[in-house]
């Protein structure tokens, strides 16, 4: 039995939760406790696309497996940047750790970095009827090869995070998954109450989830987009009403709709 697996079954916890695949003989896993915005699943994906970026697509295809059941974030992350998963219980858990004959690598997903920019989050309030172009500007200051952002305000349309795509680096790191991502590292456990969401574009398979996750709680949420997006991604998202996600999702109600910028 290669060293690192009785390391990593006596690291085990039956009241966590563990996620891996395995790829050329390597077992990729992630072990954690799941929360608002992570799951081993989301982890195990993230991580692997941050570490690996040249070869993630290719580590992703295989099959992941979970001692938890699949949560909406994880399936939409792996619609987007993963392939599929299944659910094992404990014992076949053990079962196969004990019989693996290959390494291990525990993946964990990348720290975030929230952003700041004291300029920006205490400008003065903008007019409400002119927040769309108060806020498209800073939403196209995107970096990097991708133009998709996301920003929050409060009620009063003060900015709250913003963050940009960095799927030039990393496929899963989407710009409203970031924002989350950013959100829950400063303390919030949701989006507050009566904030909205500006996204550049309608929110994929994967961000849908998790924006649909971290409004749970939230009153007065909205969610605006300044432009629609005509492929699949969004159209089979939990957030697009009428979609076998959203069903799934029971069919949540949720305030979202494009506006003119």
């Amino acid at each position: 039995m290669p060293p690192l697996i009785p390391v990593l079954l006596n690291r085990f916890d039956p009241h966590s939760i563990s996620a891996f695949l395995v790829h050329k003989g390597i077992l990729y896993y992630s072990i954690s406790k799941p929360g608002p915005t992570e799951s081993p699943v989301t982890s195990l994906i993230r991580g692997i696309c941050e570490e690996f970026p040249l070869k993630s697509l290719s580590i992703t295809r295989e099959r992941i497996h979970t001692t938890h059941p699949l949560q909406g974030i994880c399936k939409g992350m792996i619609k987007v940047a993963a392939k599929r998963a299944c659910e094992l219980d404990l014992h076949d858990f053990i079962k196969f750790l004990t019989s693996f004959e290959g390494g291990a690598f525990e993946v964990r997903p990348p720290i975030p970095l929230p952003f700041r920019n004291p300029d920006v989050l205490v400008g003065s309030m903008a007019p409400r009827d002119s927040i769309p172009r108060h806020l498209t500007s800073l939403l196209y200051m995107a970096s990097g090869r991708t133009r998709v952002s996301a920003m929050l305000t409060d009620a009063v349309g003060r900015v709250l995070a913003i963050s940009w795509s960095r799927t030039h680096s990393n496929r899963a790191a989407h710009a409203e998954l970031e924002l989350v991502q950013n959100l829950y590292a400063d303390g919030f456990t949701r989006f507050p109450d009566h904030s909205t969401l500006w996204i550049s574009l309608r929110p994929c398979a994967m961000c849908a989830a998790q924006i649909l996750a971290f409004m749970d709680g939230s009153e007065g949420f909205k969610i605006r987009f300044l432009a629609d997006d005509p492929g699949p991604a969004s159209k089979n998202s939990c957030l697009f009403e009428g979609s076998a996600l959203w069903r799934s999702s029971g069919c949540p109600k949720v305030d979202i709709a494009l506006v003119d910028n």
